[in-house]
Parts: C-alpha cells; sequence; structure tokens
C-alpha cells in the first residue's frame, strides 16, 4: 500500500489478463486506496475472490489461463499478482495477499457498517436516501462502481451519489464569507445526534455481514 502519488496503481481492470493503470504513467510499485477497492471488486467479478473475501482455491480450470498463472505463495502465505516483477518499478512483484483482503474488509465494513447503523437507527431504507456525498482525496477518486461492487457503498443509482471535493475547504470558505451559511452551519450543528457505534449491541452483527464482499444471499 501507498499514498496516491507516481507509481501507485489507481485502477485495475480483469479479463482475460490484469491490466493496471498507474498514476504519473511509470512501472508500479504499490498500490493506493482507490485502485485497492478497484482490485479488489475486479478480483471478486473475475472469480479470483470468493463472496467471503477468501481467494480461490478451487476451480482454476474456470479461469483464463494468464490469470491462474497470478496465483503466487509468498512468505505472507497465498496472494494474487497484479504487476509481475520484470514490469514493476522495484523488482518484485505487486500482490494482493489474503492478509490485505482482510485488512480491506475491516476496513470497508467499519464505514459500510456504520451506514447501515444510521439507517437502522433512522429508518431510512436505501431507496430512500436522497443521496450520498463523497469527499476528500480519497472520495474524488475512488471508482464509485467497485465501491458499491464490495458494498463500501450503499447500493444506489449512480446518479444519487455525487463527488465534492474538498468538503472541509468548501465548508470554511462558504463559512467566512456567508453570514447566512455560518449560522446554517451552526443550526445543523445543534441538530446532530451522535451515534456511538460501540454501544449498540445490535453493530456486532452489522459489522460482521458488512464484512462480506456480497450481499446476504447473493
Amino acid at each position: 500500500g501507498m499514498r496516491g502519488a507516481a507509481g501507485a496503481i489507481e485502477r485495475v481492470t480483469i479479463g482475460e489478463d490484469v491490466a493496471c493503470q498507474v498514476i504519473g504513467e511509470v512501472p508500479a510499485i504499490g498500490i493506493c486506496g482507490s485502485g485497492l477497492i478497484d482490485a479488489a471488486a475486479q478480483m471478486l467479478a473475475a472469480g479470483v475472490l470468493e463472496g467471503g473475501g477468501r481467494l480461490r482455491k478451487a476451480g482454476f480450470d474456470q479461469l483464463p489461463e494468464k490469470i491462474r498463472d497470478r496465483f503466487v505463495t509468498n512468505g505472507d502465505g497465498r496472494a494474487f499478482s497484479l504487476v509481475a516483477a520484470a514490469e514493476s518499478g522495484k523488482n518484485e512483484d505487486i500482490v494482493l495477499t489474503q492478509n490485505d483482503v482482510r485488512q480491506l474488509q475491516l476496513a470497508k465494513a467499519a464505514i459500510y457498517g456504520g451506514v447501515m447503523m444510521l439507517q437502522k437507527i433512522m429508518e431510512v431504507p436505501d431507496e430512500e436516501i436522497e443521496e450520498v456525498l463523497l469527499s476528500g482525496g480519497f472520495g474524488n477518486y475512488v471508482n464509485i462502481d467497485s465501491a458499491i461492487r464490495i458494498r463500501l457503498l450503499p447500493n444506489l443509482p449512480r446518479e444519487r451519489i455525487t463527488y465534492v471535493g474538498n468538503a472541509a475547504l468548501l465548508g470554511a470558505q462558504l463559512a467566512l464569507l456567508s453570514e447566512t451559511e455560518r449560522h446554517r452551519a451552526e443550526g445543523i450543528a445543534r441538530q446532530i445526534e451522535h451515534v456511538s457505534l460501540a454501544t449498540r449491541i445490535e453493530f456486532q452483527d452489522i459489522f460482521v455481514d458488512a464484512c462480506s464482499l456480497v450481499a446476504p444471499g447473493r
């Protein structure tokens, strides 16, 4: 893993083989957050990953030959190679290990589980969510389809999910330039209710469900 800088894999496509888009169009030396989400979504769609997050262990004859050859074993156990050593910028394979996938599952479950918990408390099903705003550098580059596929974001129509860039900076500018917007922000702050996930007994079950890369029953 690495930040979104030159040499980071930021997009992944899997068909008969793996194709990676690298920031700066230089040999890959790692993978950033948007690339990791893309890779997991593509691996899931290609049958490289199972719905529970385990790297495929059987039925390899159903996969294209070049994809089969990307399953490797290293010091961290089983892994899937995104970029071969000869093509990388650090003379070693760029791989996703089973542990990498598990760490992604835990991280995305914390986000998705939090969303599910808030929906449960407020009694707002997916179809009643009017809009989801993605902010910050990471939110601005994540592939929405990939994020939905691995259950990082709710499965909403794409037009209801919006990139807003640096929301903190924009909010600060509005508050400094407009007294009306400043009062509006203060009013919103007074209405916010804090929800402590750790104190909610049901959150444990929600979190376990959110760890899965596919929805129950699929």
